[in-house]
């Protein structure tokens, strides 16, 4: 089976992918993190928007399944897959047997602040207005770039985390009861 997790930037979806791994047993395998490592082998850098550019030029040149297709070579048995960013990354993805998509979503004024408080990279740096304007970038693309509103209109199941982390936590083993009942319509 394959887990994959999606949602807005700073809804928690690192935080439910890597819970998720741990009470399973199952590897994760993060696009971004992909990314990450095709970036390093050129010499450019990790931030958000070299990674952004890094990846829609790669589903130009590549197709729009490349990264997931990169990912499936290198695990085939049961795993969780995170930051997919556009529609046609989830193509290969759906012939497992068993793929559900689980997307993580919160308040924007929620994430905003979340964002501010992890700090990760210059972009969390930036005013709510900013945070939005960019978040409109990500969900608006078409063809190979960032894609994101059809990702997460594909989603099977959608988790709001607008409490705490464990409120998230109590609902992501919800989650697991319902996939391993087979209570969950698979995509």
């Amino acid at each position: 089976m394959i887990i994959g997790v999606v949602g807005t930037n700073a809804a928690g979806k690192d935080t439910a992918a890597q819970y998720l791994a741990e009470k399973l047993g199952w590897p994760v395998f993060s696009m971004s993190d992909e990314l990450r490592e095709i970036a390093r082998s050129r010499g450019l850098t990790t931030e958000r928007t070299t990674l952004q550019k890094l990846g829609n030029e790669l589903r130009e040149k590549y197709g729009g399944d490349y990264i997931s297709k990169l990912i499936l070579k290198k695990y085939s048995d049961d795993f969780i897959i995170s930051s997919i960013r556009n529609p046609q990354e989830i193509e290969p993805l759906k012939y497992s047997e068993r793929f559900v998509l689980l997307m993580i979503d919160a308040d924007p004024k929620i994430r905003y602040e979340r964002a501010k408080t992890r700090m990760r990279s210059i972009e969390d740096s930036q005013t709510f207005e900013e945070f939005i304007k960019a978040e409109r970038y990500e969900l608006e693309g078409s063809g190979h770039e960032l894609c994101l509103k059809p990702v997460f209109e594909a989603a099977d199941v959608i988790i709001s985390n607008d409490g705490t982390r464990g409120e998230l936590l109590g609902k992501l083993n919800e989650f697991m009861e319902e996939v391993k009942n087979e209570q969950v319509e698979l995509g």
